[in-house]
């Protein structure tokens, strides 16, 4: 992605002492402990980047927190697998399992 110079900004609602060691590991900036799905740290992003909202591209491995916010905003979004379930705190896991139920009713449909 920063090959073909695309602007990159680490979204995260852990908090700054856990989300600076990922973003330093990835040469990114980042915003930690951003609430989402609630819309701020999206905006802040899009600032960052100094961008419209409906330029913003949202990826992240968790509908309720990830896909959710950026459709709020109005963003692009996708969703994509998580890289481990093993580092998932207990809430997350839980969430996992409602999103299972909703992407399974959503390839039903397309059936």
């Amino acid at each position: 992605m920063k090959a073909g110079e695309l602007k990159l900004v680490l979204i995260s609602n852990s908090p700054a002492s856990r989300t600076r060691k990922f973003a330093q590991d990835l040469d990114l900036e980042f915003i930690a402990s951003a609430f989402k799905p609630f819309p701020m740290a999206f905006i802040r992003a899009s600032k960052k980047l100094n961008i419209p909202l409906k330029a913003l591209a949202v990826v992240g491995d968790q509908i309720f927190t990830d896909v959710l916010g950026g459709n709020i905003c109005g963003a692009f979004t996708v969703l994509v697998s998580p890289l481990s379930r093993k580092t998932d705190f207990f809430t997350t896991k839980f969430v996992r399992v409602l999103e299972r139920f909703i992407l399974k009713k959503f390839e039903k449909k397309k059936e």
